[in-house]
């Protein structure tokens, strides 16, 4: 269900989305492989990420906005939490990190 909203939202997910970049593509070969959901999360944030006072703007999307953040951005918390949950299809429980759709762990 996560990845059926995703898909709707313009998200590209897949059951291991965090696998691979669905924006830094040289025509249909992916540029960069991940091993893990740290290692995509960590490429989020230096290539698909902006910071604008405190706020954090997620641009992991179409014309280089996500859709489901607001454009004004939001706190560093919240903005790991929603790539966590949107983009690499990851709960965050507390201390714990669970994989959806068997995707392996952090």
């Amino acid at each position: 269900m996560a990845n059926e909203i995703a898909t709707q939202q313009g998200m590209y997910a897949t059951s291991h989305s965090w696998k691979g970049c669905n924006f830094c593509r040289t025509g249909n070969l992916v540029v960069y492989n991940f091993k893990t959901p740290r290692e995509f999360v960590r490429h989020l944030r230096d290539f698909h990420c902006s910071k604008e006072g405190g706020s954090y703007i997620c641009r992991y999307g179409r014309n280089g906005l996500c859709s489901v953040l607001p454009v004004e951005g939001v706190s560093d918390k919240d903005y790991e939490e929603h790539i966590l949950k949107v983009h690499a299809n990851v709960l965050s429980l507390g201390k714990f990190v669970c994989v959806c759709m068997g995707g392996g762990g952090l």
